[in-house]
């Protein structure tokens, strides 16, 4: 049974500008990757250990998966998924990850 799903403002934060940035070449792309996502999520709620422990923080309830070269970063809590974090791949991970404890 997938688990209960909650995003960080900073998640849709990150969702709402990578979508926005792509939007300003191609709408239909922006649509596409915003379905990704979504769709990501919800593998993501039914498989959660799928995803691979982010090497940086070596802690097992912190995972990601990839999705157009960027990290879809998420905790397993109990039956709930915390989307935390989409950060490019191309970025310093450690600084750009920065958990909001009062989305937690």
């Amino acid at each position: 049974m997938p688990g209960a799903v909650k995003w960080t403002e900073a998640a849709i934060l990150d969702v709402q500008n990578w979508v926005a940035w792509i939007r300003r070449d191609s709408e239909f792309q922006a649509g596409r990757v915003a379905t990704a996502v979504l769709e990501l999520v919800d593998d993501i709620a039914r498989h959660p250990l799928t995803g691979h422990i982010v090497p940086e923080l070596k802690d097992e309830t912190l995972r990601f998966k990839i999705i157009y070269a960027r990290r879809l970063v998420y905790e397993i809590r109990g039956e709930a998924i915390i989307i935390k974090r989409i950060i490019s791949c191309r970025m310093d991970f450690l600084r750009e990850f920065q958990p909001d404890r009062k989305d937690a």
